[in-house]
């Protein structure tokens, strides 16, 4: 008999995958890891997974990397081959030059990168900057977050932010850009058509 429950996802007996045999028989965690990211409901439920397992240390990035490699077909491989790379390797996960086209994909004027600027303790880099609109976004690294619960706090930092008159500053979580890219990209559109040109009269 074949039972099917929500949330219940049995594995083939033909191929369970590597497990561990100490204890309790149990799968690895870093495949578990990935078959949880690929069974879970939303693209943001898959993508807090990744980022809360490795975080968390349960287990190693490079596990994860190497695993994901060695994985066939995914539904949601588009979601997870960016997202496992900003968690697990920042060094290829999604930067200025992908927020700049996704801006060019919406319409949107394409902003000026790693603008160089002073501040209290010397030299500051922005790395994203509209001139004309006074309006500075931080792309924040993975490594900035737990989990993804950064991006509910972005989002209302960024709607604060829209009732300012002053040069507006955004934080944009990384993995928000990746499973949620409409909604901060709403928020950038409308700081671009709301906010005064720079030098024009108040």
């Amino acid at each position: 008999m074949n039972i099917k429950r929500s949330g219940f996802h049995p594995a083939a007996q033909r191929d369970i995958g590597d497990f561990v045999e100490i204890g309790l028989r149990r799968t690895r965690a870093d495949l578990a890891v990935v078959r949880a990211a690929q069974w879970a409901s939303t693209d943001r439920q898959a993508a807090t997974i990744v980022a809360m397992a490795v975080q968390q240390r349960l287990v190693h990035p490079t596990a994860v990397l190497a695993r994901w490699e060695r994985t066939g077909y995914a539904h949601r491989r588009s979601v997870l081959d960016g997202v496992i790379a900003d968690v697990c390797n920042g060094a290829q996960s999604l930067s200025e030059l992908d927020f700049a086209a996704l801006c060019r994909r919406r319409g949107l004027p394409e902003p000026s990168r790693q603008v160089l600027r002073s501040g209290t303790h010397g030299r500051v880099y922005l790395d994203v900057f509209w001139d004309k609109f006074n309006l500075h976004v931080e792309i924040q690294g993975a490594q900035h977050f737990q989990g993804t619960a950064g991006i509910d706090d972005a989002l209302r930092f960024n709607d604060l932010a829209l009732g300012n008159r002053a040069m507006r500053s955004f934080q944009i979580p990384v993995l928000g850009l990746r499973v949620c890219p409409d909604k901060f990209l709403d928020q950038v559109a409308r700081a671009i058509h709301e906010q005064p040109r720079a030098g024009a009269a108040g």
